[in-house]
């Protein structure tokens, strides 16, 4: 089993969200999500752990229309970041919600696919 070693802090803080959401990440994103593809080429169902500002949740749910994607994040202020950045389009099939792991109210669920950067 894996030992999980939490960060040791969350960026609650709105200042920090929105610098972290508009730092460039777009390359090492883009090759993350092209790996994921390769190996589940259909996601259905996807939950994304640490989920930030969504990055990957969003380039993951535009990537496959039918997929929906579990978007978990600590931090309220991220979690707002991405909410704002979903768009009508994704507004559906995208679902932020606030966890900190482990977290027993977190909804029991099956997954194709379970993703953490």
């Amino acid at each position: 089993m894996l030992k999980r070693t939490p960060e040791p802090e969350l960026m609650d803080d709105l200042e920090q969200a929105v610098a972290y959401d508009e730092a460039d990440f777009s390359t090492t994103d883009a090759d993350f999500v092209e790996r994921f593809f390769r190996f589940c080429p259909e996601p259905q169902r996807v939950v994304d752990l640490g989920c930030g500002p969504g990055n990957l949740a969003l380039r993951i749910a535009a990537g496959c229309p039918d997929a929906e994607v579990l978007a978990v994040d600590g931090s309220e202020a991220m979690l707002a970041r991405g909410r704002a950045r979903r768009g009508a389009s994704l507004e559906d099939r995208v679902r932020f919600a606030a966890h900190t792991l482990p977290d027993a109210t977190l909804p029991q669920a099956s997954f194709d696919a379970v993703v953490s950067n």
